[in-house]
């Protein structure tokens, strides 16, 4: 009898303070790799009966340079939250994968957020509708570093650099707030997006030990080698295994 597997992508909202295990085997890497490659053909849903916990990719960049400004296309509008926005961002939401997709959930985990503030989320228009969103977080859990946020772009919008537009805005803001580091958390399957993030300076960040065979394949889709030339290493201490923690405890 065959067994079915399933995979679970767990929707990690950025500067999550929840703390990943970090004593995972050798199999688990390699199961890893595996959910990135299907991840291309489709994103990650329900793949495998074993229930597996993906660790999200982050990135990071530190430079306080000033950033390229990307003008607004004819007809286009850009401007902050407002009391009401929360269908249309939901919307977008869903139809970009990030989570919050409905205007309860996005009421909860967005508008009661601790750091939520109108000013933080930006909102793109076209002839008075909302078509893309983006937001500058902040996250109690790491206070020292300015997020992006949330970037979606309906997609009968798409292919006119608004997303990246979106994505330097946000950044823009945070350096605004004083943040010389900025952050996100992204998932291997945006391809696109990591190579706008790639070119406006974030390198990885490698916070899990699947993370450095996961940015290697990324590397290889992306056709950019060199993508861990520049990453950093932020593993925490691995707890000791059972056997060196009762040795530890009688003495040993």
């Amino acid at each position: 009898m065959k067994t079915q597997l399933q995979l679970k992508q767990t929707s990690v909202k950025i500067g999550t303070t929840a703390e990943p295990e970090y004593g995972i085997l050798h199999w688990q890497d390699w199961v890893c790799k595996v959910a990135a490659s299907i991840s291309q053909v489709a994103k990650p849903r329900q793949y495998f009966a074993m229930e597996f916990v993906v660790i999200q990719l982050k990135m990071e960049r530190t430079s306080d340079g000033e950033l390229p400004r990307i003008p607004l296309p004819e007809g286009y509008s850009l401007r902050t939250y407002r009391p009401g926005d929360e269908h249309s961002l939901a919307r977008i939401y869903e139809y970009s994968d990030l989570g919050s997709a409905t205007p309860e959930s996005l009421r909860k985990n967005i508008l009661s957020h601790p750091c939520f503030r109108p000013e933080r989320i930006l909102v793109l228009e076209h002839e008075g509708q909302v078509v893309g969103t983006s937001a500058a977080w902040v996250e109690p859990s790491d206070p020292g570093a300015g997020y992006l946020h949330m970037v979606g772009v309906l997609p009968e919008h798409q292919g006119k650099r608004l997303g990246k537009l979106l994505t330097l805005e946000a950044m823009r803001l945070s350096q605004q707030e004083g943040f010389s580091t900025l952050r996100l958390v992204t998932d291997d399957w945006r391809l696109a997006a990591i190579r706008v993030y790639l070119g406006l300076g974030y390198v990885p960040l490698l916070m899990h030990p699947t993370h450095r065979s996961r940015w290697e394949l990324i590397g290889h889709r992306l056709d950019h080698p060199g993508i861990l030339d520049d990453a950093r290493e932020a593993l925490p201490q691995a707890a000791p295994g059972i056997l060196k923690r009762l040795f530890q405890a009688f003495g040993f």
